[in-house]
C-alpha cells in the first residue's frame, strides 16, 4: 500500500512526494516558498479594510443607540422620582385635611385654618402654602384632581417630555383618603 504522499500528487520538487524527502530538504522547500512572500496583496488590503469598516459602524452605531437609551431611560425616571414626590406631598396634606375642594383644576385643602393650594405651574405642579410656593415634580408633569364626596380626592399624574425625538409619557392614577373623616 502506498503512501498519501506519492510521485505525481502534492509534489514540489523532482517527482517526488514531500513525505518521500528528508525532513531537512522539506524545511529548506517550506522555508524557500514562504521567504518568497514579501507582503500582501491588494485584494487583501481591500477586505482587510472593508471588515474594519464594518465593525467600526457596527460598535459607533451601538454606542449612539446605547447613548440615546441611557438619556432617554435617566428622563423617564426624573418624571418619576418627580410624580412621586408631589404624590407624597398631595398624600400627605389630603390625610390631615378638614376641608377638600377643587376648583378650576385646583386642589384646595384646609388643615386647622391654614390652606394649601395645589395647581399645575410651567415647571411641575406648585404646592403653594403659608405665603410660599413650592414645585413639585418635574417640567412637563400635570395634576388633575377630582373630590370624591369630601372623603378623599382621585389624583391622576400626566406627563409628557421629548428627549432626542423620543416621547416619553407617564400616566399614574391614585384614590388618596381623608384619615379625619
Amino acid at each position: 500500500m502506498k503512501g498519501f504522499f506519492e510521485a505525481g500528487r502534492n509534489s514540489d520538487c523532482e517527482g517526488r512526494g514531500m513525505g518521500e524527502m528528508p525532513a531537512p530538504q522539506r524545511a529548506r522547500i517550506w522555508k524557500k516558498s514562504l521567504s518568497k512572500r514579501r507582503g500582501y496583496t491588494v485584494i487583501e488590503m481591500v477586505t482587510v479594510t472593508g471588515i474594519i469598516m464594518v465593525v467600526a459602524s457596527l460598535v459607533g452605531s451601538l454606542h449612539l443607540t446605547v447613548g440615546r437609551t441611557v438619556e432617554t431611560e435617566k428622563a423617564r425616571s426624573e418624571m418619576l422620582v418627580g410624580a412621586r414626590e408631589a404624590l407624597r406631598y398631595i398624600k400627605r396634606d389630603v390625610r390631615q385635611a378638614d376641608a377638600l375642594s377643587t376648583n378650576n383644576g385646583r386642589l384646595l385643602i384646609i388643615i386647622g385654618g391654614r390652606r394649601i393650594t395645589y395647581s399645575n405651574a410651567a415647571g411641575g405642579i406648585a404646592r403653594q402654602a403659608g405665603g410660599g410656593t413650592r414645585l413639585l415634580g418635574s417640567e412637563g408633569l400635570r395634576a388633575a384632581f377630582r373630590v370624591i364626596g369630601g372623603r378623599g380626592v382621585e389624583t391622576t399624574l400626566t406627563g409628557k417630555r421629548t428627549v432626542r425625538s423620543r416621547d416619553i409619557s407617564l400616566h399614574r392614577e391614585s384614590f388618596i383618603a381623608r384619615r379625619n373623616l
